[in-house]
């Protein structure tokens, strides 16, 4: 997955403190793509708004690598 992607959805996800938060603290064991979250389904349908491209496994990927640069 390129940078440009996952900047792009950092961005995305820095728009909301709460957001920035709810990634960052994430600690589901079955993971971004099948969490069952009203937070996380806000972000997945801001990020897919912002850059349509995903897939439900990339988006998943995504997030975590967006969940380790907000963790640094």
């Amino acid at each position: 997955m390129d940078m440009d992607t996952i900047n792009r959805a950092l961005q995305v996800i820095k728009q909301k403190e709460e957001w920035v938060t709810y990634i960052k603290n994430f600690a589901d064991p079955i993971g971004f793509v099948f969490a069952d979250s009203e937070i996380l389904e806000q972000i997945k349908d801001a990020i897919d708004e912002e850059n349509p491209i995903h897939s439900g496994s990339s988006l998943g990927l995504c997030l975590q690598k967006c969940r380790g640069l907000l963790q640094v």
